[in-house]
């Protein structure tokens, strides 16, 4: 049971990570086109495999929670029924205190982006760093509103409300 929720947090960790690593490969792109110009493509390349390999590891780390979360609901399908199954994370707003950061952080940076290429015809510095903050910001705010999280904070609770109507039942 408690094995179960720490593969949970590692996953969702992972995947955090995974995103963290995809936004910082924005932040070299720019540094990348500077040694391309003096002859070395190796920040390009690392920015290229930081962005897929952060992809990636991202992606699938929800993916495996996913699993998880449908397979336990299979397992215990009044806990399915019990249980408020919010919508998907990318259509899911402020719904809970971390995802309220998020959304915020996400509109902010989302007007950075637009303010700096407009300031700076999209050649600046500051460009990409908002970029590489609205993308961080957006994947948070995607897994901070979705199932997979709501799954893993309220696992416990779901499981309490089964145990007490399980309770009720055998009475």
């Amino acid at each position: 049971m408690m094995r179960s929720n720490k593969i949970h947090s590692i996953c969702f960790i992972a995947s955090i990570i995974g995103f963290l690593l995809l936004s910082a490969s924005f932040l070299l792109m720019p540094i990348g086109l500077e040694w391309e110009i003096q002859g070395s493509n190796l920040i390009t390349y690392l920015a290229g495999l930081l962005f897929w390999f952060g992809l990636l590891l991202g992606v699938l780390f929800q993916i495996i929670v996913s699993i998880q979360r449908k397979n336990y609901y299979k397992r215990n399908k009044t806990a399915f029924l019990n249980s408020k199954q919010p919508r998907l994370g990318l259509i899911s707003f402020f719904q809970n205190k971390k995802a309220k950061v998020f959304d915020v952080l996400a509109g902010v940076t989302l007007a950075g982006v637009a303010i700096s290429i407009i300031l700076t015809d999209a050649r600046g510095y500051v460009c990409y760093v908002f970029i590489a903050l609205f993308t961080f910001s957006f994947c948070a705010h995607c897994i901070y509103n979705g199932k997979n999280y709501y799954f893993i904070k309220n696992k416990e609770s779901i499981k309490k409300t089964l145990r007490k109507k399980r309770a009720k039942s055998s009475d």
